[in-house]
């Protein structure tokens, strides 16, 4: 299974089985010790927000991933462009997704997304697969083109959500060019009016469809 784990500096590393990855640096190499672990202070300098670096060592081998329980943070570019990737799991534990951690995923056709996340960055999902994204009420801001491209995005499910909840903030480019179809569902009436009327949501209202239950 596939582990993306953190050394000391913070800087991610990926294991699979008994090879790990990182990104590359100008200097030093990764060794593996006696008792099994991996040295990687020669790395600490390793930039993973420019390579893209699991995806160049799975890439078309990954297919159903569930990212460990206490993944607090998924970083930049983590399964960018891994096309063999069809669903993918987010714990509870994870707070943030950063820029195009998922994007250029073009067969994920399913995402669980578990309450705990509150952030989801840049370009998160772009050019993936799935239809439709239960969002969790947890969830507090979305930055630009989070869903940039995913043209079969048709249901985005907001029925976790409360009345008593404050809105998300969006960006205005947050669900841009999704499905021309979309429909947003909410669980009430109140809430789907909290929305609606919310900066940015306001002008998705106006193209899109709101409406309170899913679509059967």
């Amino acid at each position: 299974m596939v582990k993306i784990i953190t050394n000391q500096e913070g800087k991610a590393i990926v294991t699979e089985g008994d090879k790990a990855f990182i990104p590359p640096s100008p200097t030093g190499t990764i060794s593996i010790t006696e008792n099994g672990t991996y040295d990687v202070s020669s790395y600490g300098t390793a930039n993973v927000n420019t390579v893209d670096y699991l995806a160049q060592k799975i890439q078309n081998t990954l297919v159903n991933y569930v990212i460990p329980e206490g993944t607090t943070t998924i970083y930049t570019h983590a399964l960018r462009g891994c096309t063999s990737l069809e669903s993918i799991v987010i714990p509870g534990s994870v707070g943030l997704i950063r820029d195009n951690a998922f994007s250029g995923c073009s067969s994920l056709s399913s995402v669980t997304i578990n309450r705990g996340v509150t952030s989801f960055y840049s370009r998160v999902f772009e050019g993936c697969a799935f239809s439709s994204i239960k969002i969790p009420n947890t969830v507090r801001s979305f930055s630009s083109y989070c869903f940039e491209a995913c043209s079969n995005l048709a249901v985005i499910d907001l029925t976790d959500y409360t009345s008593d909840q404050t809105v998300p903030s969006i960006s205005t480019t947050t669900f841009h060019n999704i499905n021309s179809n979309a429909v947003f569902c909410f669980q009430d009436q109140t809430t789907l009016n909290n929305f609606s009327s919310a900066t940015n949501w306001s002008s998705l209202a106006s193209t899109y469809t709101f409406r309170v239950g899913l679509p059967e």
